[in-house]
């Protein structure tokens, strides 16, 4: 990617692990020849534009903002490793990277 990095990307966790429009199964997953991408996803019956792995990987410094309860259990997955190869396990940000959370999506 020759463009320049954005200096911060923030984010959401679905509870599903998706991130941005990056849903789990879904093409655009694949993608990393353009900054964004369109999807349809079929659980909402919408398209939907996201930014692409290069895109958030390249960026300064990466947040990832998990709030409520009903995001405790996507959480304790993914921090012990119990599902593999969702979207938000697939970011490697090459800048800063961080989770941010409330106690109920830490499950406390």
């Amino acid at each position: 990617m020759k463009e320049q990095p954005f200096d911060l990307v923030l984010l959401g966790l679905g509870p599903d692990g998706h991130i941005a429009s990056l849903f789990p199964e879904t093409p655009a997953l694949e993608v990393t020849d353009k900054l964004v991408t369109s999807l349809f996803v079929e659980k909402f019956q919408s398209w939907r534009v996201t930014l692409t792995y290069p895109v958030i990987n390249a960026a300064r410094q990466v947040i990832v903002f998990i709030a409520g309860e009903a995001k405790a259990e996507i959480v304790r997955d993914i921090t012990t490793e119990a599902v593999t190869g969702l979207p938000v396990q697939r970011l490697a940000p090459q800048g800063d990277y961080f989770w941010f959370m409330d106690k109920a999506a830490a499950g406390q």
